[in-house]
């Protein structure tokens, strides 16, 4: 693995691990209690060398309603989050649910995910992120040296994490007690010299939680870990970036951010969208552009068309008339 990285080249634009800015002002006003510490832009005591990929470690506490929350976002490694009591709406690709105490959730690396809707209730939660080494769902999973687990437990948990999206899960009484003793270690008035103390009760809490997932037998979906399931992320990213959207890309660069070859990536695109992965881009181009020329009448129609990624004044009512029978301009006047 590079050795911690801190954002992601996301095609024309960096995506930065989340810096929690709004829980970083929440502590700064003396909103919440806080303990921990991190890498980067986690907020937290600044950690050394010991036990690399180990992004962020911290609790919160906060015994009256925040008027802040932290909005979709994503980190470069697997976060489990613990809720030791109360109650937290939490957001996986903006679909909402509740977790009460007791209930912890998992990420994935760079999975889109939320906590509080506008506010965050009461509540105590505990997390961890660490990072192993991977941008894509198709990518396999590299755990640090100092996860003790035996190789065989790292891949079976690893597999069971990669192939299961239950967003929310109740801790069993072993998990809820290696939580529970990590907050209560990051309590303490210098967390960061009790790192060793963290690192051993991250392991006892990713053993625990091997141990539920086996015992409750999940049902898998390796299509979550797939070459599909990486295309159908990438997809979905140009449709909702507009900047990404734009770029002008080549069959190879598409391919690339997919981890695939060429001919995987476009046989992938097209059992997807029943198109040709430039098919499918002029599409949501098209599409996108159509929004503005209704929210912006007065934006000339060959600005529009640059900011899609089409080259020309002339390709983009070629493309757009193709898609939508009329061209640009007479589209405007509809």
């Amino acid at each position: 693995m590079d050795e911690l990285i801190a954002r992601y080249q996301f095609r024309d634009e960096v995506l930065e691990a989340d810096s929690c800015v709004a829980l970083v002002d929440a502590i700064e006003k003396g909103e919440v209690a806080f303990g921990g510490f991190g890498r980067g832009s986690y907020p937290g005591e600044a950690m050394g060398q010991e036990f690399p990929y180990l992004r962020s470690v911290g609790y919160w506490s906060l015994g009256k309603e925040g008027k802040w929350c932290l909005e979709e976002h994503r980190n470069e490694g697997i976060e489990l989050c613990f809720l030791e009591s109360g109650s937290l709406p939490f957001a996986l690709r903006d679909r909402w649910q509740q977790m009460e105490g007791g209930d912890f959730t998992v990420t994935r690396p760079w999975q889109p995910h939320g906590l509080g809707r506008g506010i965050v209730p009461p509540s105590k939660l505990i997390w961890f992120i660490v990072d192993v080494g991977v941008r894509m769902p198709n990518q396999a999973w590299v755990w640090p040296d100092w996860i003790v687990l035996s190789e065989q437990d790292k891949q079976e948990l690893s597999n069971l994490l990669r192939q299961n999206e239950t967003p929310i899960r109740h801790a069993d009484r072993a998990m809820v007690e290696a939580f529970v003793k990590l907050r209560q270690t990051l309590e303490s008035p210098r967390p960061i010299e009790q790192v060793s103390t963290v690192a051993v009760l991250i392991n006892a809490i990713l053993l625990g939680l091997l141990q539920l997932l086996k015992s409750q037998r999940p049902e898998l979906d390796e299509n979550l870990s797939s070459a599909r399931r990486a295309v159908q992320v990438f997809l979905g990213d140009i449709a909702k970036h507009p900047s990404y959207m734009a770029r002008a890309w080549t069959l190879e660069e598409m391919a690339k951010e997919c981890h695939l070859g060429r001919t995987a990536f476009t046989q992938t695109c097209k059992e997807l969208t029943n198109q040709t992965p430039f098919e499918y881009l002029a599409k949501i181009r098209v599409e996108a552009a159509k929004r503005l020329i209704v929210e912006h009448p007065d934006k000339s129609l060959t600005e529009i068309g640059y900011e899609m990624g089409f080259g020309s004044s002339a390709y983009f009512s070629k493309v757009f008339r193709e898609q939508m029978g009329v061209t640009p301009s007479a589209y405007r006047k509809l």
